[in-house]
């Protein structure tokens, strides 16, 4: 298996036929995925996240926690896991001032967070609902891609939580990750 820096073309195919949104969402960084036949397999995406107060949230500069926003793959590279270890290695050399990667893993979609565990992220916080979800074009969807449409007609739900994910990239983000991390 391989990796190279994926272009904005390969990011947004990847998303739109393997990720259950469909789009690529923020991102400032994604990697190809290939098998070791060299098929493309598709992308994990990587941004500065969504939310302004990342790094502050666990104090630190910005530009020092990134966010794992998408992992769009088809199924055909041979361990999910080694395909992301090999992202969480890379992400460190094109960005040294990296000290910490979060990530989350959606209830809603039935994701228990199986990826981050078995690459030994830090499982720190388990939410309840955050909002409503629509049923559109056949599944739900978050509120934010249904902005245009009139959601009165639209069965809704309360949005399932998710769980939070914390990866640390030095000795300091480790031992706070150690001291958030909780069991379920």
């Amino acid at each position: 298996m391989r990796i190279t820096k994926a272009n904005k073309k390969a990011l947004t195919h990847a998303c739109k036929q393997y990720h259950y949104t469909g789009s690529p969402g923020t991102y400032q960084l994604g990697y190809n995925i290939y098998n070791n036949d060299d098929e493309w397999c598709g992308c994990i995406l990587y941004a500065f996240g969504a939310n302004p107060h990342i790094a502050s949230n666990y104090n630190y500069n910005n530009g020092e926690v990134m966010e794992l926003t998408r992992m769009c793959l088809n199924g055909k590279q041979e361990y999910t896991s080694q395909a992301l270890g090999l992202t969480l290695k890379q992400i460190k050399k094109d960005v040294p001032n990296l000290k910490l990667l979060v990530s989350y893993a959606d209830k809603g979609q039935g994701h228990q967070g199986t990826i981050y565990k078995a690459t030994n992220w830090y499982l720190v916080e388990e939410t309840d609902s955050s909002g409503l979800d629509y049923f559109y074009k056949g599944k739900w969807t978050h509120a934010r891609m249904v902005s245009n449409i009139d959601k009165s007609k639209l069965k809704k739900r309360n949005k399932p939580g998710k769980y939070k994910f914390l990866y640390p990239l030095d000795k300091k983000a480790r031992k706070m990750c150690e001291e958030l991390k909780i069991n379920i």
